[in-house]
């Protein structure tokens, strides 16, 4: 992978934080039953704790100043090739459970009863076109979205100032251990932010560790607190939603502006779309790094082909629904691409490197 910087340590910082809290308010508690609404809470803080226990390998890697392609050059021409293929199918598969849930919203929400194929196909088309553009500007896209995520949440959470409620939460561990760690385990298994780090660190100025530090007491912090205020105000019918951060917002006005869901739709969208964004432009770095001959243009334009297919299919069929959100997977991915690869990769370059010195 090309070396040379094209963006701060803080417009990284504002990718992944808009990437991973996404995720969050795109959750879906129908898909998880019998579990109180304090637990969500609880989860949320717990499960950013206990993460960085799993982000040992992005710490190390982010103090040696090396990414994995840069690790994996070291070893052999040979594994940066089969590298580079393996975690743009990783890639792959997130920006599928991105679209899927951007696609249930849309058809849940924005066009009920309407189909969602020409929308669905123009998003991906966009954000294509965005990561064709380069890190540089959709770095800046994504500081300016991470703003506009913040700013949105803001009005919404003080105009439901007067609903908040702390006798709408469920007693903590009333439903016992299990729930609360199946969902401690969920929030951990979602946060791959770290491996797109690990990817893209070549290509990354300033101080990354401490943007790296922020972004976690960030994502805790933010997260945790949307929590407390969903729950807090819809209380246990907040589990009965489909998109209950959506439902939140339903509820607030905003002076003579009532529901303020719109405001949310935008930002949903307008995340989703830098996250897809920035996750295409790692998977055409990644593959040009595999496939020398071919420009990364045609690249951009083979996955919009690709993502666009899928995303058709998958939005017909509930098992591919299902198959995509699973946990089992998640965790598999997770523990593979975030965890276990980054670290085998580094012990084994510690040996080599300690063979060479011999």
């Amino acid at each position: 992978m090309n070396t040379k910087s094209q963006i701060s340590s803080w417009q990284l910082f504002s990718l992944l934080l808009v990437s991973r809290l996404l995720t969050t308010i795109t959750f879906m508690p129908v898909l998880n039953l019998n579990i109180g609404n304090t637990d969500y809470i609880v989860s949320t803080a717990l499960g950013g704790v206990l993460s960085i226990l799993f982000f040992i390998p992005a710490f190390i890697y982010i103090k040696k100043n090396r990414g994995i392609t840069e690790i994996t050059d070291s070893i052999s021409k040979k594994v940066t090739k089969a590298i580079a293929v393996i975690y743009a199918l990783f890639f792959l598969m997130y920006i599928f459970s991105t679209l899927t849930r951007i696609n249930l919203f849309v058809s849940a929400v924005v066009f009920p009863q309407r189909s969602t194929a020409v929308f669905m196909v123009l998003s991906i088309a966009a954000a294509c076109y965005a990561a064709s553009h380069g890190l540089e500007a959709l770095g800046r896209t994504g500081s300016v979205t991470l703003l506009f995520f913040i700013l949105s949440f803001i009005v919404i959470l003080f105009s439901l100032r007067e609903r908040f409620d702390f006798n709408n939460l469920s007693p903590a561990l009333y439903d016992g251990i299990k729930p609360l760690g199946v969902l401690i385990w969920g929030t951990i298994m979602s946060t791959v932010e770290p491996a797109a780090l690990m990817i893209i660190l070549p290509k990354v100025s300033g101080r990354l560790m401490k943007s790296f530090v922020v972004w976690i007491i960030c994502f805790i912090s933010v997260a945790s607190l949307i929590f407390l205020f969903l729950m807090s105000t819809l209380g246990e019918a907040a589990l009965l939603q489909l998109f209950p951060f959506h439902s939140m917002a339903v509820l607030s006005q905003f002076g003579v502006f009532e529901r303020m869901d719109a405001l949310l739709i935008g930002t949903w969208i307008m995340s989703a779309f830098v996250k897809s964004s920035f996750l295409i432009l790692i998977i055409a770095d990644l593959l040009s790094e595999s496939i020398k001959k071919v420009k990364r243009s045609t690249l951009i334009v083979f996955m919009f082909l690709i993502i666009s297919a899928v995303i058709l299919i998958e939005s017909k069929s509930l098992m591919l629904f299902k198959a995509n959100l699973s946990l089992i997977l998640n965790s598999v991915l997770f523990l593979l691409f975030v965890v276990a690869i980054p670290a085998a990769l580094l012990i084994i370059d510690r040996f080599r490197n300690r063979g060479e010195k011999e």
